[in-house]
């Protein structure tokens, strides 16, 4: 499922991301998404915001733009 919702993600988002990327840390624009969206379905359930989204407590919107920040705080480093 992350690397389905990266690759999503990825379609629409790897022009915007990749000249910006940092060197060196990730490869592509699918690396990063795949990194930040597997660490939000770690740990405990109701913590992490895309254990928060499979149990119908946070929208999809919700959750897509919460990973928009996430890409904009790493690129903006």
């Amino acid at each position: 499922m992350v690397n389905e919702f990266a690759s999503l993600l990825n379609r629409y988002w790897k022009d915007l991301i990749k000249p910006r990327m940092p060197l060196g840390v990730w490869r592509t624009p699918m690396n990063l998404l795949q990194d930040i969206i597997g660490d939000e379905f770690k740990g405990k359930p109701g913590v992490r915001q895309g254990l928060k989204w499979l149990e119908g407590s946070k929208s999809t919107k919700e959750f897509v733009e919460y990973i928009a920040r996430s890409v904009q705080q790493i690129l903006s480093k």
